[in-house]
């Protein structure tokens, strides 16, 4: 992974001068122990499924999923769905990966994170559809949005907050 991030910024930083100590401090951060979901082997996943040239101009439009474009390349789509591929796994899947963000975030109590979570979820089930490609409509979508049901009620049930 870190030769593919230097050939990311090889045409700005021909001898890795300052894509080494940056390499140096995203692994550092995204590795951890506070780390539980977003983290270092997310990243990697990520960058597994599109090449570089894709990779280095979307990946941050992940921190983003409710802005959409009617423009989106495919491969954007694409990249964005992965990204959200554990929405739509198996319930035991979606509930231990909704464990580890919380894990990551327990540094917020829990009448913030849970309000906020709920928020982020009621978007989503808002919007006409989770997925962006086919694909993920036809195989995920269905899934996705019962995940999301379940937690809402889960939450609701087992903590204070009027959510």
């Amino acid at each position: 992974m870190k030769q593919f991030y230097y050939s990311l910024l090889s045409e700005y930083d021909k001898k890795n001068k300052y894509a080494k100590p940056f390499y140096a401090t995203i692994e550092k951060s995204y590795s951890g122990a506070d780390r539980y979901y977003h983290n270092f082997a997310h990243i990697k996943q990520m960058l597994d499924y599109k090449n570089s040239d894709i990779v280095s101009k979307m990946i941050t439009r992940t921190a983003n999923h409710f802005f959409r474009d009617k423009n989106e390349s495919y491969e954007l789509q694409l990249l964005l769905d992965f990204d959200l591929e554990n929405i739509g796994s198996k319930s035991e899947n979606y509930n231990k990966n909704s464990k580890l963000i919380r894990q990551e975030y327990r540094q917020i109590s829990d009448e913030i994170f849970y309000a906020g979570r709920v928020d982020f979820l009621r978007k989503m089930l808002s919007a006409k559809f989770i997925y962006r490609t086919n694909y993920f409509k036809e195989n995920y979508e269905k899934q996705a949005r019962m995940n999301i049901k379940n937690e809402i009620k889960e939450i609701r049930s087992s903590t204070f907050l009027m959510v």
